[in-house]
């Protein structure tokens, strides 16, 4: 007599084997074991575990360890639960880096120009402003010990200027 063995927490088939024969009866009986059962498990396709509820085996999704990646924040996901699916929200193809100009199209991860040219602008706004903030010194001592500001300082001060003017302008 075959029985079929299954998981005592996801109750997922996992073995069949031949019953023990019970050692104390006389007429033929044999053991079950408690996470086991004499009904024959269903067919499964790829994806999909068979699963026994009650007294019957049910076909259930089975994407356990599949990565998924949320389309709009790039946050990875992985499944860890039977019959665990994600919606539309999520893809199964893995973002090439998480920078903000990678976004979803609707197909595929691509780079969005716009945003990696604003962004590109954005850092080198951020980088004169502390570039600025950096040589004030050379300023302040002018003022105060009129000692001059080195050529490049005052060169590379006013190229700095001109990229926090270019950038307002956008």
């Amino acid at each position: 007599m075959k029985i079929y063995n299954y998981n005592n927490q996801t109750r997922e088939f996992l073995s069949e084997e031949e019953a023990q024969r019970d050692p104390l009866e006389k007429e033929e009986r044999y053991l079950i074991p408690a996470s086991a059962t004499t009904i024959e498990p269903i067919e499964v396709g790829e994806n999909e575990v068979a699963v026994f509820e009650g007294e019957n085996w049910v076909k259930k999704i089975d994407l356990r360890g599949k990565k998924y990646w949320n389309k709009q924040t790039k946050e990875e996901f992985v499944i860890n639960e039977i019959g665990d699916e994600l919606g539309s929200e999520y893809t199964d193809k893995e973002p090439p880096s998480k920078e903000e100009y990678i976004v979803w199209d609707g197909n595929d991860w691509v780079i969005d120009e716009s945003i990696k040219q604003n962004l590109l602008e954005e850092t080198k706004s951020n980088s004169a402003v502390s570039y600025l903030r950096q040589t004030d010194w050379y300023v302040i001592r002018k003022l105060e010990t009129d000692v001059e500001i080195p050529l490049d300082v005052q060169q590379q001060r006013e190229q700095a200027r001109q990229t926090i003017v270019e950038k307002q302008k956008l």
